[in-house]
């Protein structure tokens, strides 16, 4: 999923999301660097980061990477 980036709104998407996983199930997420580093608002799971400037020809060069979660 590729989730808002602008402000937290990612983590109300994440949350949302995780509800319908079934045990075991996987979700993966582009989101920006701050949801791993600063906020601590995902649970636990995996990180990469991504290349820098990713997205630039979207517009955008905001540090991103790829979170995993799987749910128990």
């Amino acid at each position: 999923m590729n989730p808002p980036c602008a402000g937290r709104h990612y983590a109300k998407h994440i949350r949302h999301a995780i509800r319908f996983l079934k045990p075991g199930g996987y979700l993966v997420a582009i989101l920006p660097r701050t949801a791993w580093e600063d906020h601590g608002e995902l649970p636990g799971g995996g990180w990469d980061d991504l290349p820098v400037a990713s997205f630039a020809e979207s517009g955008t060069n905001v540090p991103t990477g790829i979170w995993t979660y799987r749910k128990a």
